[in-house]
């Protein structure tokens, strides 16, 4: 029996984000669209304040990212579809603004840690 297509995923609503394996990152202090598309526009990534003293902030691509349900089909969790230790390496987000995506120097950066060819 086929699982069918992989179910779309398009979560980041609750404060609290996740790693793959369940472990808490922190709270989505912004979530960026894909632009380029004129519709139907998919979370492509989110700027992540890391729990924890320092207050950092990195950029996680949220495509391949799962959600956990209750037994009553609540939502209680988010993750993404990177480890902790995969988030932590990666490169600290720039800039203080917290309304900009990653500018296209951050970007080349983020796709070479999360998607190394």
């Amino acid at each position: 029996m086929s699982a069918g297509p992989p179910q779309r995923f398009y979560g980041y609503t609750t404060d609290a984000l996740h790693d793959r394996d369940g472990l808490l990152l922190g709270q989505v202090a912004q979530a960026f669209s894909d632009t380029d598309k004129e519709e139907d526009w998919e979370v492509q990534w989110l700027r992540v304040r890391l729990a924890g003293e320092k207050g950092e902030e990195v950029f996680v691509p949220a495509t391949g990212g799962t959600n956990v349900f209750d037994q009553q089909g609540i939502l209680i969790e988010e993750r993404v579809a990177f480890t902790r230790e995969q988030i932590l390496a990666a490169p600290k987000c720039r800039g203080s603004e917290v309304h900009h995506p990653p500018d296209p120097v951050e970007e080349a950066a983020l796709y070479k840690h999360y998607l190394p060819s």
